[in-house]
């Protein structure tokens, strides 16, 4: 006797009742295992100890709790908490979500971090290495306006691992690990909220930037071989199903189109932009992660579903205007291509002004975008890679260096 999930468009089924009662509480989103030391809730005991262990440095069992302290909560109350934020409003239920997961991706970085002066300097180090090959930021309003701690996160944490030293690569790659394994963690609990990541919303933005920021950060780890062996399957393997939830992640949510873009965000040229970075930015990682993935999974192929002829985003602005902060960001913003019309439109004088435009942007971006236009239908995504190749090698170079060391304010974190 099989038990069957009755859920829509759910195929699941399990020989035993307690086992389909725990998966459909992950279509309820009943979450009865809630952690004490911060918002994050879970549907699994072992989801939960994992997070402990993983955002808290601590293991469940010796935790030093009082009694009435517990992990878990009943199920009325689970049902009564999930009743009532059916009953909330769409705005209070997105903030909610978001405040959930945002607040379960933060992990403890460690009392030297709090210097203000030490982490004024890895977000330089940030800026001065990573952005310029990867600009999703506008250094401006991220240095001048109060910025969400998760955000802040993955701009030290990358940082730190762009100081170029064996050893602050090292602790920069323990935190790392920790942040993506909790996103992997999330990854299926954000497809279960595509009800409220459904739209290209200013609040949503910073969120999605720091999921890219730690993305990003996999592609440089891989270059070098990390992380662990790269060769790696189950790891590998792992890391494509992520990929995939983050692209439908950011494809619900209408970041790959502009008219989307543009009708959440009317009064802000600056938060648009930010968002088409952030679906062209995402595509130069996946094609990244796809040449790292073919090598060892041929059958998963990542560009298989996303194509460049789905970036419906306008080019964005070249490097001076982004990164200069007296610049208008209205007075061209219409008239700017959409990138997808490349792989639409074959006038030779328009493809030739839009990839000019987007390597004015981004260099790699603009060679990598030029690769696929010129892609013949039988050439192998092999050889595309191969092709492409070049212009992902070309900015990794950021081996050890007396110029990338960093002096810290406390000798401690100087390692």
């Amino acid at each position: 006797m099989t038990f069957q999930c009755q859920h829509p468009e759910c195929t699941r089924s399990y020989k035993r009742r307690e086992h389909l009662l725990r998966h459909q509480k992950a279509h309820a989103n009943l979450r009865s295992f809630v952690c004490q030391l911060c918002p994050a809730a879970f549907n699994r005991s072992d989801l939960l100890n994992r997070h402990i262990a993983l955002s808290h440095s601590l293991s469940p069992e010796k935790l030093d709790l009082p009694p009435q302290a517990n992990f878990l909560i009943s199920e009325k109350s689970a049902h009564r908490q999930a009743s009532h934020v059916e009953a909330e409003p769409d705005d209070e239920r997105r903030e909610l979500a978001l405040r959930r997961l945002s607040d379960s991706m933060m992990i403890s970085l460690g009392s030297k971090f709090a210097h203000a002066s030490n982490r004024k300097l890895l977000e330089q180090r940030y800026f001065s290495k990573l952005h310029l090959h990867w600009p999703i930021l506008h250094q401006n309003t991220f240095q001048s306006k109060s910025q969400p701690e998760q955000l802040v996160q993955a701009v030290l944490v990358a940082g730190l691992w762009m100081t170029g030293t064996a050893k602050e690569r090292q602790l920069a790659e323990s935190h790392h690990d920790k942040i993506v394994e909790i996103q992997c963690e999330n990854s299926s609990i954000l497809e279960q909220q595509s009800d409220i990541f459904n739209a290209p919303r200013p609040e949503f933005l910073a969120f999605f930037q720091s999921i890219m920021i730690s993305t990003i950060l996999l592609t440089y780890r891989a270059a070098t071989g990390i992380p662990g062996d790269v060769v790696d399957n189950k790891r590998l393997l792992r890391l494509t199903v992520y990929s995939k939830r983050l692209f439908r992640l950011l494809n619900q949510a209408g970041v790959f189109d502009q008219q989307r873009v543009d009708a959440e965000n009317p009064h802000d040229p600056i938060v648009r932009e930010q968002y088409q970075r952030l679906a062209v930015m995402l595509f130069k990682a996946f094609v990244h992660l796809n040449a790292l993935l073919i090598t060892h999974l041929p059958k998963f192929r990542l560009l298989d579903y996303f194509d460049p002829a789905m970036l419906n985003v306008r080019v964005p602005s070249s490097q001076e205007i982004w990164n200069a902060s007296d610049k208008d960001y209205l007075q061209d913003a219409d008239s700017r291509a959409l990138i997808g019309n490349l792989f639409i439109d074959d006038t030779n004088n328009i493809i030739y002004q839009t990839l000019t435009s987007i390597s004015a942007c981004d260099f790699s971006t603009g060679m990598i975008l030029g690769c696929f236009n010129k892609r013949q239908p039988d050439e192998p995504l092999l050889e595309l890679v191969r092709r492409v190749s070049p212009f992902l090698a070309w900015h990794f170079n950021v081996q050890d260096s007396e110029g990338s060391r960093i002096e810290y304010e406390d000798d401690a974190l100087q390692i």
